[in-house]
């Protein structure tokens, strides 16, 4: 029985095993879910309005680490501008490489820092 215990993983490296599998299952799920709405925008957008110009990779870092996904970037007939309709539709600026829900805690985070004067 001893020899048994003496085999198992500690709790720690339970938690950093689990945690570590977490963070791959969600940027998976993530990526996935990304990638499947953006091609739900091009299916449904206004075709005369968005023209498909291209596709391209973003990375984003987020809560659970860094994902890398493709978006598809549109030309607005209207205004002549380029724009990623997935970026609109979720509310998120894709240029700046980090999620709304990342930023968000890091400043919350900073805010509980002690002010040096």
């Amino acid at each position: 029985m001893q020899q048994f215990i003496m085999n198992l993983p500690t709790l720690k490296e339970i938690e950093v095993n689990l945690f570590q599998q977490l963070h791959e299952i969600f940027s998976d799920v993530m990526i996935r879910v990304l990638e499947e709405i953006d091609r739900w925008l091009m299916e449904h957008r206004e075709h005369a309005r968005y023209r498909l110009r291209d596709t391209r990779q973003v990375t984003m870092s987020t809560l659970f680490g860094e994902i890398s996904f493709s978006r598809r970037l549109y030309q607005d007939r209207q205004t002549g501008t380029y724009v990623y309709l997935l970026d609109q539709a979720l509310a998120f600026d894709g240029q700046t490489g980090i999620s709304p829900h990342l930023e968000e805690n890091i400043f919350t985070k900073l805010r509980r820092l002690p002010t040096i004067a």
